[in-house]
């Protein structure tokens, strides 16, 4: 616990999400030139909102553009560049086809699957959940840099094909080497502040990493009850929420089937709790 305390318990379940992704070329950047989308609503109130601030936002999804956009009214003097790697920003598939890989029953089809299996459908998904908008967010953020431009006020720039080279700290500068991918030039981009919208780390979040090096396990897999996999002598049980989508599918980390894992971890509590008494009614007769 933060105070220093200890708390006991036979069951864990631990649905803290994933650790931010932070990309290796902004690690050397001070912290307080770097915001990531987890923390923006924190850090962002305590910049300066009456400074002319050059801001940049990185990332091509909705965290990113939601930031893109909430720039202007929450620092209203700055002015936001997204940079975008990719050709443009995309809006989600959200057809009633694709949705159906959203349902609770899918999440057995996907971890009866094999593994190669479960890594082309979440490849193929990629679109529906992320690297991409809401269609109307979409068309609102396309409406203001429109607008800006036809009134000649071009306050703000999405700047596609866009690749980040190397980030440093040049005097009161964060300077941005940015890689054109059309043409391949090479060019400076100065900033005050830079905003990640780059998501999170793929892998198991440090806490669980922890304490599965604690627990002695190699590696971290759990069953279709998001039960991890301990040996079958453990007393107790650690369960995952949110951060198995290698196994139970895209939907993992929504609210979409939040109330089935729910049920799912439930019922496998009272079954162990069920076989543990009829454990000891056997022992003592």
């Amino acid at each position: 616990m933060s105070d220093g305390g200890t708390i006991r318990c036979r069951d864990l379940v631990i649905g803290a999400g994933r650790d931010p992704h932070v990309p290796d070329v902004f690690r050397e950047l001070p912290a307080d030139r770097l915001i990531h989308s987890t923390r923006y609503c924190t850090r962002i109130a305590q910049v300066p909102a009456d400074r002319p601030l050059r801001t940049v936002v990185v990332g091509g999804a909705q965290s990113a553009a939601e930031m893109f956009m909430a720039l202007h009214q929450d620092l209203p003097l700055s002015r936001p560049t997204l940079l975008v790697r990719s050709v443009g920003l995309q809006n989600y598939q959200t057809s009633k086809f694709v949705n159906e890989l959203f349902f609770p029953s899918f999440v057995d089809d996907f971890f009866d699957s094999a593994p190669e299996i479960r890594a082309e459908i979440l490849h193929e998904m990629h679109l529906t959940n992320y690297a991409g908008l809401a269609e109307p967010f979409l068309d609102e953020l396309y409406s203001m840099l429109y607008q800006q431009k036809m009134l000649g006020k071009q306050r703000s720039a999405v700047r596609a094909m866009t690749e980040i080279i190397s980030a440093r700290v040049d005097g009161d500068d964060v300077v941005l080497e940015l890689r054109d991918r059309r043409s391949g030039k090479v060019e400076p981009l100065r900033c005050d502040l830079v905003l990640l919208g780059t998501g999170y780390e793929p892998r198991m979040p440090a806490l669980v990493r922890d304490l599965a090096g604690r627990l002695g396990l190699a590696d971290i897999t759990v069953n279709r009850r998001y039960r991890v996999d301990l040996d079958d002598s453990a007393w107790g049980a650690v369960y995952l929420q949110g951060v198995n989508e290698r196994t139970h599918g895209i939907s993992d980390s929504l609210i979409s089937v939040l109330a089935h894992r729910s049920q799912d971890i439930l019922a496998d509590l009272l079954d162990r709790r069920a076989a543990s008494v009829a454990t000891s009614v056997a022992w003592s007769a």
